[in-house]
């Protein structure tokens, strides 16, 4: 998983057909130069942070794990939001494996379809990592 702001921006702005706006940062995860999870975080608050972000089908479950670390460990906020399309079945997967938890339907999010809402809190992040 790599800073890359101006990369993830793109490719959620083009798989997404949304805009991201400043102030934002980005992060990639690469396989062999393909990318597989593109996030951009927006929205920091201080105590929570709110994921934008696509998947392939190369998404990796540490991938989504890596991400989650990023914002408890290193901008220690104390919740996470993520949504994707409610197509986007690989990236639903992948948080869920992660140990987000699906908290609903936002209708209309990208314009011709509907967005899932997803949210991991630090005591989530707490009890998925004492359970390995």
């Amino acid at each position: 998983m790599i800073r890359a702001d101006e990369v993830a921006k793109w490719i959620i702005e083009q798989a997404l057909g949304i805009r991201i706006v400043p102030p934002f940062c980005g992060y990639v995860a690469a396989d062999a130069g393909f990318p597989r999870l593109a996030v951009v975080l927006n929205n920091y608050t201080g105590h929570d942070v709110h994921l934008t972000l696509t998947a392939s089908e190369r998404l990796r479950l540490a991938d989504a794990r890596d991400m989650a670390r990023i914002c408890f460990d290193g901008l220690n906020v104390a919740r996470v939001t993520a949504v994707t399309r409610t197509s986007n079945v690989r990236a639903r997967k992948g948080l869920e494996k992660a140990g987000f938890r699906w908290e609903g339907l936002l209708r209309q999010q990208f314009g011709d379809e509907d967005g899932v809402l997803y949210g991991l809190t630090r005591q989530d992040q707490r009890l998925i990592r004492t359970a390995r």
